[in-house]
Parts: C-alpha cells; sequence; structure tokens
C-alpha cells in the first residue's frame, strides 16, 4: 500500500515523538512470511538486526522468519517498510530502552505457547492482525509477560488509514487510535481482573513462564487466525501454482481456498499444514480430484482408516508422484501402445498409492 505524505508523516512523528527519551530505540518485529521482499531488504540492510527463531535454519524458512530490525527515522529501509509494508500485515513497532540482545530474548520466548489443555503451539504474534485482537483480551499479568521491556508498541489498524498504540501501565490497557486526518481517539481497556471477572489475572507461574493462551483467547483469535490462513494459502496459490484460472484474481482464489477446506474438512482435515497439503493436490489434479475415477486412489485413501493428518500426507505424496509420471511421459517421444491386461493397469495404480 502506497503511503500518502500525511500518512507517512503520522507513522514516523507516532515512532519519534519529540521528546523521546535518550536511550529508547525504535525497532520493528517483521513477518518474513509476508513477502518475499521483507528478508532481502533486511539482509541487504546496514540496521541493527536479528533473526527471532534460533540455530541454523534451512533457506526456505530463514526467508519466512520473523526477524528484528532497529530503525532510523531518516533510513532508507525504515521509508521502504512504511510505504510498502503498511496495509499489508508485515510486523508492527515497539520502543524500548534494551538492548537487542535482551529484547530478541524477550520476544524469543514468546514464539512457542500452550493451550489451556497443555498443547504447545507456535503463536504468531507479530502478525498485527492476531495482535490488535489479542491484547484486549488479556489479563494483567498476561500483559505484564508479553510486554516485558517492551514501552509501547504500535500497528496499522483493521482500516489502514488508522494507526494504533497500545501501552500498558501496570493496571490496564491504553490503546490510542490516530488518522492522518489529525483525529486522536484514546481509551483506557480496563483489563478481565478490574471488570470484576473474579479472575486473578493468570494461571500460577504464568509470569516467568510460557505464556498460556486460555480457551477464550483461542476463541476470540479464531477468527482473524481463520482469515489470516485463507490469505496465505490463496498467496500460496498463486506463487505455487500460477496457471490456475483464479490466480489473477484474489477474491476467487479465497473463495477456492474455502471450497477446498470445506471438503477437506468432511475428512476431519483441519490443521494448515494438512489443509495446505490437499490445496496442493487439488491445485495439481483438480478441485474434484476426491471424486475422479481418473486417481480411484484418492478414494481409497480417504476410505481408509488414516488419521486426517496420515491422510493429507499420503495424498500429497501420492499426487506427486502422479503428476511426476505424467511429467516424465510427456517428455518422452511416442511409443506403441503396449499390451496390457487390466489386472497390470491396476496394478500400476496400486504402486502409485503405495
Amino acid at each position: 500500500m502506497r503511503m500518502a505524505g500525511a500518512q507517512q508523516k503520522l507513522i514516523v512523528d507516532a515512532l519519534w515523538p519529540p521528546g523521546l527519551r535518550h536511550g529508547v530505540a525504535v525497532w520493528a518485529v517483521l513477518d518474513g512470511a509476508r513477502d518475499q521482499r521483507i528478508f532481502s531488504a533486511v539482509d541487504g540492510s546496514r540496521l541493527n538486526r536479528c533473526c527471532l527463531y534460533s540455530g541454523s535454519l534451512p533457506w526456505q524458512l530463514q526467508v519466512a522468519a520473523p526477524y528484528l530490525v532497529e530503525l532510523e527515522p531518516d533510513s532508507g529501509f525504515t521509508k521502504f517498510l512504511i510505504d510498502e509494508g503498511w496495509g499489508n500485515s508485515w510486523g508492527f513497532f515497539l520502543r524500548t530502552g534494551a538492548g537487542m540482545k535482551q529484547l530478541r530474548r524477550h520476544l524469543h520466548g514468546l514464539l512457542v505457547a500452550r493451550e489451556q489443555r497443555g498443547r504447545n503451539i507456535l503463536f504468531r504474534w507479530y502478525d498485527p492482525r492476531v495482535l490488535r485482537v489479542y491484547l484486549p483480551t488479556c489479563w494483567p499479568a498476561e500483559l505484564e509477560q508479553f510486554y516485558g521491556p517492551i514501552q509501547w508498541l504500535a500497528l496499522e489498524g483493521e482500516d489502514p488509514r488508522e494507526l494504533m498504540e497500545y501501552q500498558y501501565d501496570g493496571r490496564r490497557l491504553i490503546e490510542t487510535r490516530r488518522s492522518a486526518g489529525g483525529a486522536v481517539d484514546g481509551k483506557s481497556r480496563p483489563t478481565y481482573h478490574e471488570l470484576g471477572t473474579g479472575e486473578q489475572g493468570g494461571s500460577p507461574g504464568q509470569r516467568h513462564g510460557m505464556l498460556t493462551i486460555r480457551n477464550a483467547q483461542m476463541q476470540v483469535l479464531a477468527k482473524p487466525a481463520h482469515r489470516i490462513f485463507e490469505q496465505r494459502a490463496a498467496d500460496h496459490l498463486a506463487r505455487s501454482f500460477p496457471h490456475l484460472p483464479e490466480s489473477g484474481d484474489q477474491r476467487q482464489l479465497r473463495a477456492r481456498v474455502r471450497r477446498g477446506m470445506e471438503e477437506a474438512s468432511l475428512y476431519g482435515i483441519e490443521s494448515e499444514r494438512d489443509l495446505l497439503r490437499w490445496l496442493n493436490v487439488g491445485a495439481a489434479l483438480g478441485e474434484d480430484f476426491a471424486a475422479n475415477p481418473r486417481y480411484p486412489w484418492a478414494a481409497r485413501i480417504l476410505s481408509s482408516p488414516l488419521s486426517p493428518s496420515s491422510m493429507a500426507e499420503r495424498l500429497s505424496q501420492t499426487a506427486l508422484d502422479v503428476v511426476h509420471d505424467l511429467a516424465l511421459r510427456e517428455s518422452l517421444p511416442p511409443e506403441p501402445p503396449a499390451e496390457t491386461s487390466s489386472e497390470e493397469e491396476e496394478s500400476e495404480e496400486e504402486s502409485w498409492a503405495s
């Protein structure tokens, strides 16, 4: 989204307000998975930066990882980030007096959260569509744990003409909305503890342990998570399968994703990884692959006692074998038709599904 001058100024003035205390730095937390240009820009900048993931990462994960970058008001990277990333959910901004090592350690510790039932999940809090929904659901101890050394953070609103600021003052979340027209809408959101829910601000030990996402929060986060996955899957199909008739139309791509998700759910296939596998097979073989008589192995897999995840994996692998075999046949010169029995043909199909 290209920024008008007034919008650029609104963001820069919010990040570096007059009287900003010495030693307080402005950082961006960026989601490399949102756009391939993010990694290239971060990698090519001379700013203080680091990856929030640890260890030796394969190239595909390096490009899609979250990054922490210290910003300077007059740098070309900052202008690029605001001009190209604002309104496209690239990440958010924060201010802190902590150094990069301390800040990275804190943010890295938030990447994996625990559901209330005990399962660990990757928490994509650095997506502004998630963060602006998550923060107002937090209890005091949860806000304290999330903010840590962070003093202030800002992100795009659902309407990208708005800038949303969030501060935690030790008792409540303070939310301020600003627009390029100069309008300011500030309100103090009382925490759930202050509203008299009877809760005491989080589970024992949460302040220093792994972040816990309560059941009520999971329900609130489900809607934006669904929209985010739908968009991410549509972007993936556009990049990986440009031959699709919908590839030039985001609305039609998202409709295709929704159709695939609905059909996959009939077989219990619901995790994001498995849904992407289902969508990949549909893009390669056609949306009707599950009932298409050309691919009888699909019906056999889907009627088997396999778990939904194993079904999706088997479908994906078998489809890859089929596509590879078809591509190989098309690359060879035509041969005289072989005399094969129906039993031999059936045996060949079985080998694709094994």
